[in-house]
């Protein structure tokens, strides 16, 4: 026990020193444990901002959970979003072997596209344009491009497409009323990947023995 004014000075800098160092040590592990789950940290900071958005623009409740819920949803678009990102830090040859490993499955399912070059497969991979689609929602702008389902499902014809089947293999076709244009429906929360046939055709500009392969098809 402290009885000379100088222990009490000791003891109490002792314990400011402990106090600062017990202090530090719990902001740093909280800190650890906030970077462990980088992506959940940044989707609850956006549901607070809907929440907010939502409050101050007095929006419907019903209307409030489609919004969360599509929110939620969109925490595996983002990463797909973000690989394709990484995937452009490398070289163009890990790129083009990194795109036949990830995509080249989906791109072989479609038989005129299939192809020995990886710079094709790369190509077409990174024509695909990604979108997120709620419940229930009319993917009209869908219905003449190539389609892949990479999660969820999706209604043409009243058939149920399921994840990693395709549609739309005929976009290729330049007489539309030959085409299969029936209206596609959003199941359930959908990740769906888009080629367009223009931006085939530009890919395809680039590659002779492909182009020609389609070309046949066509």
């Amino acid at each position: 026990i402290a009885t000379r004014v100088e222990e009490h000075v000791v003891a109490t800098g002792l314990m400011i020193c402990g106090a600062i160092f017990w202090a530090y040590t719990i902001g740093a592990g909280c800190a650890v444990l906030s970077n462990l789950d980088p992506d959940g940290t940044e989707m609850n900071n956006r549901l607070d901002a809907l929440n907010r958005m939502a409050s101050e623009q007095k929006l419907p409740m019903e209307f409030r959970y489609r919004l969360r819920a599509y929110l939620r949803e969109s925490r595996f678009h983002e990463a797909f979003v973000r690989y394709r990102e990484l995937s452009g830090m490398f070289s163009p040859q890990l790129r083009r072997e990194l795109a036949a490993q990830v995509s080249g499955k989906w791109i072989n399912k479609v038989w005129y596209l299939r192809s020995k070059d990886h710079a094709f497969t790369a190509q077409v991979a990174e024509g695909t344009h990604l979108e997120l689609f709620e419940r229930r929602e009319d993917c009209v702008h869908l219905r003449s491009r190539l389609l892949i389902v990479q999660r969820g499902l999706l209604s043409q014809n009243g058939c149920v497409v399921v994840t990693g089947c395709l549609l739309g293999e005929d976009m290729i076709v330049c007489d539309s009323r030959v085409q299969k244009l029936s209206p596609i429906l959003s199941l359930t929360f959908a990740e769906v990947g888009s080629l367009t046939r223009g931006a085939l055709f530009s890919i395809l500009a680039e590659y002779p023995p492909e182009s020609k392969q389609v070309r046949r098809a066509a």
